[in-house]
């Protein structure tokens, strides 16, 4: 719960929308990522990039 209150309060006070691509370094399943393509113009785009050992824990938990 404090992880999501944490990326609303950077969601909401951060313009994400003058980038054109949005890079996620270290972002395991992408959530954060998701929730700022959400709440952005369409015009974004984004990139998740992780360990693939986190990539695969998070594949086995889903």
């Amino acid at each position: 719960e404090y992880t999501n209150a944490r990326k609303a309060r950077v969601i909401d006070k951060y313009d994400f929308s003058k980038f054109k691509h949005i890079v996620d370094v270290g972002g395991g399943n992408g959530a954060f990522l998701i929730e700022i393509m959400q709440n952005t113009p369409d015009h974004v785009h984004g990139t998740v990039f992780d360990r693939t050992n986190m990539q695969n824990s998070w594949w086995e938990l889903s």
